[in-house]
């Protein structure tokens, strides 16, 4: 900002007046002086913090951009204020400002997500960098930490979601806790906070399953014909609504009260989000070995289930490696069955790609290649129309798709390259241009 005020070449009216408003003095709280304390010593990193706090308390503070800084300052520097004696007070002072900027950006989704992973990225490093003396140090600024936690479903009712389906889980953090506790019979640190976190996060966990739909049901009816004389009970029983109000009613039936040591162990044992999502990406494989030797209808199980785990908003940690095993899946269907029996996993393929092409550029490209590459080598005509249809009721993938994202924009110019000077490239989709025969363009134009 100052470089831009000391500009002389500075000739907008209405830039001149947008810095003159947001250029006001900034005054960092006293109260965060520990923090620079710990780092005074260090001009490098003195003035990098001083910078963060700066745009910390600007009132008009930016939290996409810093956060990402705070989040690489706090990692990188974790061991300068571990070994400081005011190491436990920057702790909180750290953590209550990932706290505010969950307070500003409640309604933002993508900047809480982003916040919560930062805040428990830093949380879960510092766990697993102390000791028992560390313990003994950190104890009290952790348990108000948790307590803070425990409450951010005030701040707004899904903000709390996304530390319960984060990429950070706090049951690991509270396992380390409880690790602690294992060689030291003489331990004082109270585990009361954490294992009401932790009560919290699984209840919440349970009553986001059982609001989805329930999947053996959902399953048997939707598998129709490629399940007749085969039953999947198995595979379904660890994500079952019956299996879920199993674990609420163990969870319910644990007072904290009575011993939080002994009530979080209990806890700990049940299992949380990530617990669950593996269930969920295992499922797969298990449809197909529990199949006979030979099925043929093994893929289209798999299949089917695969397109429950993309339409499962909860399961958005493993989206794209199931979008991977969905190409493979139908790649075998392509190979071995007639169009009219992967018909509808064909079009749900490539509906599911539209959906996520933004978010998973690169992996959206690389399966269209190969299915499209395996549909050339068939031969069929019936899935060349379909290709066609795709695109002509714009259900298809488009080239400008990928324009419109960074990542993948590169692996487009071998497509590009290869169309003639009167075809816009914007106007066709990628599975025409991979399938066209050179010098047959007039078909796609």
């Amino acid at each position: 900002m100052t470089s831009l005020r000391n500009n002389d070449h500075i000739r907008s009216d209405a830039l001149k007046a947008n810095l003159a408003e947001t250029g006001s003095e900034v005054i960092v709280d006293p109260s965060f002086q520990p923090l620079q304390d710990v780092v005074a010593d260090f001009q490098g990193l003195s003035a990098k913090l001083d910078h963060l706090l700066h745009e910390i308390h600007h009132p008009y503070r930016n939290w996409n951009f810093i956060i990402p800084e705070l989040r690489a300052f706090v990692l990188k520097n974790l061991t300068h204020y571990l070994r400081h004696e005011n190491g436990p007070k920057c702790f909180t002072l750290f953590c209550g400002i990932f706290l505010d900027a969950l307070e500003d950006c409640r309604k933002n989704g993508k900047l809480v997500a982003l916040v919560i992973e930062a805040m428990l990225a830093y949380t879960d490093k510092h766990i697993n960098s102390i000791n028992q003396d560390g313990l003994s140090s950190y104890g009290e600024e952790f348990n108000n930490f948790f307590n803070r936690l425990s409450v951010l479903d005030e701040i707004d009712s899904q903000v709390m979601m996304y530390m319960v389906q984060g990429h950070h889980p706090m049951k690991k953090m509270a396992k380390k806790l409880v690790s602690f506790s294992d060689d030291n019979s003489h331990l004082t640190y109270d585990f009361e906070a954490i294992a009401r976190l932790m009560q919290k996060i699984l209840t919440l966990n349970y009553q986001y399953w059982l609001q989805e739909e329930d999947p053996l049901p959902w399953f048997s009816e939707e598998c129709g014909e490629f399940c007749e004389k085969w039953q999947a009970n198995k595979s379904f029983t660890a994500i079952s609504h019956e299996q879920l109000h199993h674990y609420r009613a163990e969870l319910d039936s644990i007072h904290i009260a009575e011993g939080s040591l002994t009530a979080l162990r209990r806890i700990l044992e049940l299992p949380n989000h990530m617990d669950i999502v593996r269930f969920y990406r295992d499922i797969p494989n298990k449809l197909a070995q529990e199949s006979e030797a030979y099925s043929p209808f093994i893929e289209n199980r798999k299949l089917l289930f695969l397109f429950r785990i993309m339409d499962t908003s909860g399961l958005y940690l493993i989206h794209e490696e199931t979008l991977r095993e969905i190409n493979r899946s139908l790649v075998q269907l392509i190979r071995k069955q007639s169009f009219e029996q992967i018909e509808q996993f064909f079009v749900t393929t490539f509906q599911l790609l539209k959906a996520n092409v933004r978010r998973y550029p690169h992996t959206s490209l690389q399966c269209i290649q190969v299915i499209g590459g395996e549909v050339f080598k068939r031969g069929n005509s019936s899935l060349v129309e379909a290709f066609l249809y795709e695109e002509q009721t714009r259900r298809g993938i488009s080239i400008k798709h990928f324009d419109e994202v960074g990542p993948g924009k590169n692996e487009l110019n071998i497509y590009k390259t290869t169309l003639p000077n009167n075809v816009d490239s914007k106007s066709i989709t990628v599975l025409q241009v991979e399938m066209a025969p050179a010098g047959s363009w007039s078909s796609i134009v």
